[in-house]
């Protein structure tokens, strides 16, 4: 089991118990009562610590099993948002190009895969024989052999052949296997991976390794094997410059929470282009702004507008819920496409670590105006459903089938109890 401490965005938590280079990198708000926040989620191994940035909505008593399998694919949701979707100008800094470490990151995935793909290192070679059973080297068997003369024709009875042959315990082979040892030590467990070698003693310093592979990859006209050869440089570079820093963290994981509802529940984009938009008139020019929901979804006459709330109702036994302006938001999204469809549903889904599928938190109204503007419904999903629908690209249409079901239920049950007064 690896050693751990976690941390749950939204949540706080002593100042004295955290990493000052944590409060200093921005992974945690400060608070007037002394204590922190935190603000970002993700994985950060440091100083030969493991730090767990959980998203929101993780229950804190979450065993250390299920914690290491959720931050598991949390690290890979952010390795797939980061290479899938533009990000924005903020998100650069912490996940594209803007921050060094990504490359480093990025140089170690690769090489971990590649390792299980390809396995260690190979160098070929040609082995010249005589006679032997590789292909026939023509030109080197005309020029160095004699032939005997047979009704006026030559005849080679000494044939130069040649055979690729593989070394698979070359000191660039070596080298790999102690590159690769360490990934996966260090780092193999966020990609499910665990390499079977032990680590060889080299009597070479990191910096003649780099010299012994650079020379090498001068030598060699591979693609692949330049490929590889300069990602072991990279890795052997960061290396020789002390331990390396690995942090994949962002403070905008409502963004990544967005686009995995959106996947798992089919949104349909087109939608967007019919949902009225909001105008300035200013002495006859029109300045149009938007309104856009964050997932729309149509089923025959019925329409279904989702808001995905990256919220967690319970932050240090305090209960908090969405603020008016999300409140009233929806309920617009509702009045301004009514009429268009028969039936609207409007939803709140927010990230949980629960057992089921899906929980219903509760709904919002306008007192007395609940028949003009309609309800909001709340709903807890599977975070670790989610997940792995985005990662695997899993539909989960089934478990809004299941919810609109329990709407329509609610519904009833509330206009048979208001008939029955």
């Amino acid at each position: 089991m690896i050693r751990f401490e976690s941390f749950i965005e939204g949540q706080r938590y002593f100042k004295k118990n955290i990493p000052n280079e944590f409060i200093d990198s921005g992974y945690f708000n400060l608070n007037k009562d002394k204590t922190v926040t935190s603000k970002v989620c993700g994985i950060s191994i440091t100083n030969n610590q493991t730090y767990l940035f959980l998203p929101k909505g993780v229950n804190k008593n979450l065993g250390s099993d299920r914690k290491l399998k959720l931050a598991r694919k949390v690290f890979k949701s952010l390795l797939k948002y980061k290479d899938t979707i533009r990000l924005s100008h903020e998100e650069n800094e912490w996940l594209g190009k803007e921050n060094s470490e990504i490359e480093s990151i990025d140089n170690i995935g690769w090489l971990i895969n590649d390792y299980f793909n390809h396995g260690l290192y190979k160098e070929e070679y040609k082995k010249e024989e005589n006679n032997g059973n590789g292909r026939i080297d023509w030109a080197r068997t005309i020029k160095l052999k004699l032939p005997i003369v047979n009704n006026s024709e030559f005849l080679y009875l000494d044939l130069i052949t040649n055979k690729n042959q593989i070394n698979n315990n070359s000191i660039i082979s070596a080298i790999h296997n102690n590159i690769i040892f360490e990934c996966c030590n260090n780092f193999g467990w966020l990609y499910d991976k665990k390499a079977n070698i032990n680590k060889i003693d080299l009597h070479l310093t990191i910096e003649e390794q780099i010299i012994v592979l650079k020379r090498n990859l001068r030598e060699t006209f591979s693609g692949y094997q330049v490929d590889l050869l300069q990602k072991m440089i990279i890795y052997l570079e960061v290396v020789k410059n002390g331990s390396i820093e690995f942090n994949l963290l962002t403070p905008y994981y409502y963004y990544i929470w967005e686009v995995m509802i959106k996947n798992a529940m089919k949104h349909n984009d087109k939608l967007q282009n019919y949902v009225p938009k909001p105008y300035w008139d200013i002495n006859g020019e029109i300045y149009k702004t938007k309104q856009i929901p964050d997932v729309l979804i149509d089923k025959g006459t019925n329409l279904i507008i989702i808001d995905a709330k990256y919220y967690s109702i319970i932050t240090n036994e305090v209960r908090k819920f969405p603020g008016w302006e999300s409140v009233v938001k929806q309920m617009y999204y509702n009045l301004s496409l009514n009429g268009s469809y028969d039936n609207i549903q409007n939803i709140f889904f927010m990230p949980e670590t629960i057992l089921s599928e899906y929980k219903y938190i509760g709904k919002t109204a306008v007192q007395g105006k609940e028949d003009i503007f309609g309800y909001v419904y709340a709903y807890s999903i599977n975070l670790d459903i989610v997940l792995k629908s985005y990662l695997d690209e899993i539909n989960l249409e089934h478990i809004l089938n299941n919810i609109i079901s329990h709407q329509k239920s609610l519904n009833y049950k509330e206009s048979s109890n208001k008939n029955s007064e």
